[in-house]
């Protein structure tokens, strides 16, 4: 006869002594519910919002972090670099390396931005609100190369191709994202 809080012994619950806890609590034929308080939730869509906006910024602090060690990656030739990611006329070199070790940082602290914004918790207001400078500066680069005067100080073919296709819809995307979370931290 079993007695109240004792389970029948199976192959499952013989071999409980050896196990650890977690195990034993999954293996255990009460299901182990547990309410999820509404201030631990993060619901999908901030956190599948924010790794959209992460990821992409986290790969452009890698090219600039590696850039700031004197690598040139993706394109061997530093001139060519120069003209496809720097775009001034004439440009025969890369930027200074404390820049791109400047760069590397700025995006990849705008990166932990985003994810501090999925948590709706954390941070209060001023967090809330910050997510509005860092969406300002993103959309602004974005609609930036789609300009004239842009046209006008950034004329290496090289440089215009990738900025039309790669570097200004990826801003204006990031910057989207950006006010995407804002909204969602304010609902």
């Amino acid at each position: 006869m079993l007695r109240t809080g004792e389970y029948p012994l199976t192959a499952v619950t013989a071999t409980y002594g050896s196990m650890p806890h977690w195990t034993r609590r999954a293996l255990s034929p009460i299901p182990a519910y547990r309410r999820i308080d509404e201030d631990e939730y993060y619901p999908p869509m901030n956190m599948l919002v924010a790794a959209l906006v992460f990821v992409p910024l986290l790969t452009v602090s890698m090219a600039h972090l590696m850039w700031s060690f004197g690598l040139t990656w993706p394109i061997r030739d530093e001139k060519l670099l120069a003209q496809t990611v720097v775009g001034t006329q004439g440009v025969e070199r890369m930027p200074p390396r404390w820049a791109s070790f400047g760069v590397s940082l700025l995006t990849f602290a705008a990166g932990i931005l985003a994810l501090a914004l999925a948590d709706h918790t954390s941070g209060g207001l001023a967090l809330t609100l910050s997510a509005l400078p860092a969406a300002a500066i993103f959309i602004g680069r974005g609609a930036l190369g789609y300009t004239a005067r842009w046209s006008e100080l950034t004329p290496e073919p090289n440089f215009r191709l990738s900025d039309r296709r790669i570097y200004s819809p990826l801003c204006l995307a990031i910057g989207i994202g950006f006010l995407i979370l804002f909204l969602m931290r304010l609902l």
